[in-house]
């Protein structure tokens, strides 16, 4: 492994990060959780974390990056979440 690519993130990373938080965007509304919840999760992370440095220095978006993708992704995760509620097919996880 080279000092570059030490120092350097893995230049498709962050895609395919954005691509796994939609895709878990679509599962988690279709399993019947309320797909706003991921939004939730990444504001208590970027809290819980203090801060983030620069994207171009991360292999994987920064908080506010993914909050973006996520709101944008959350009409079609929303209805989905609200067909499957219709459906009354959902979780009976309890909170710990």
């Amino acid at each position: 492994m080279s000092v570059v690519s030490c120092l350097l993130p893995y230049p498709l990373a962050v895609p395919h990060e954005t691509e796994a938080d939609i895709i878990g965007l679509d599962l988690m509304a279709k399993a019947g959780f309320n797909p706003e919840d991921a939004v939730a999760l990444w504001r208590n992370m970027a809290a819980a974390s203090g801060g983030s440095g620069p994207q171009f220095l991360s292999s994987h978006p920064v908080p506010d990056t993914r909050i973006r993708t996520l709101q944008q992704n959350m009409p079609e995760a929303s209805s989905q979440y609200t067909q499957r509620r219709a459906q009354g097919a959902l979780p009976n996880c309890r909170k710990p």
